[in-house]
């Protein structure tokens, strides 16, 4: 039950980001390849130049932290999530956020026009 919390909040990031990006954005095949190259490489390239303690802070870092990739174990490395308060806060504003802008877009008529 420990990781529940977890990766409740970390799947709630993760499908409202994607929401965010289909409501602005309005072409399936775009918001996939975006939200892909997002994951894979915008934010690690933004990361490369960032500090350490800001990057972790990123949406796809943060869900990393919640909820690290079980491979590692499998692999022998060490990972750990980092449950902490802060992560528990930033996890939560990030999903206020995309709401309130999916919100904002969707009562603007964003969505209805093509």
């Amino acid at each position: 039950i420990n990781i529940l919390v977890p990766y409740f909040l970390s799947l709630m990031l993760y499908l409202n980001f994607a929401y965010f990006l289909s409501s602005w954005l309005k072409k399936a095949g775009l918001v996939i390849g975006i939200l892909f190259l997002y994951t894979i490489v915008i934010e690690n390239l933004i990361s490369w130049k960032i500090p350490d303690n800001v990057d972790r802070y990123f949406p796809i870092n943060l869900i990393e932290n919640l909820v690290p990739n079980p491979i590692g174990k499998i692999m022998g490395q060490d990972v750990s999530s980092d449950f902490s308060a802060i992560n528990i806060v930033v996890a939560v504003c990030y999903i206020l956020v995309f709401m309130a802008l999916n919100y904002f877009m969707l009562k603007r008529g964003h969505a209805a026009k093509q």
